[in-house]
């Protein structure tokens, strides 16, 4: 099978498929690397480093004659990575105000009302104070935002 792209496709192909990399597997240490899994992406991702720099992409891909292996460039992988912190920073705002939202409507209606409660509505519900919460920490960042236990409050007890 043969594919034709413009070197400009192969860069975008290529950043989705560094961003979806380190996505997956970025995580995993030792022998988790070692997985077959991820041995295969990486083989792919190999073939696209070595297609990308037989292009003269100098900018995005650098090979290592010593290892024989093609690599990202610095200044390439800081681009991709940056999307990555991006991504993250939202989905942790957006997580964690899902979940304060769902902890929130379980404290207000008890844990059999909030599954007695239908799909339709709970989602709604639970949309709305996630909206509240994103609303707040655009508005006063976290300022006002507050947890009741405190470090020196921690036991092997609330630990466990």
């Amino acid at each position: 099978m043969e594919i034709s792209l413009t070197t400009e496709e192969l860069a975008l192909l290529l950043r989705l498929a560094c961003i979806g990399e380190w996505v997956k597997h970025g995580h995993l240490e030792g022998d988790e690397r070692n997985d077959a899994d991820v041995q295969a992406h990486r083989h792919v991702l190999r073939k696209l480093l070595a297609a990308a720099y037989k292009a003269k992409m100098t900018a995005l891909v650098e090979y290592d004659g010593k290892v024989d292996e093609y690599f990202e460039t610095k200044a390439f992988e800081a681009d991709y990575l940056q999307c990555i912190d991006e991504y993250v920073e939202e989905a942790f705002w957006e997580e964690l105000a899902d979940r304060l939202a769902a902890r929130d409507l379980i404290n207000e209606l008890g844990e059999a009302g909030f599954e007695a409660l239908p799909q339709v509505e709970r989602i709604e519900k639970i949309t709305d104070l996630t909206e509240w919460y994103l609303h707040e920490w655009a508005t006063h960042g976290i300022r006002r935002l507050k947890v009741e236990a405190m470090p020196g409050d921690l036991t092997a007890e609330t630990l466990n």
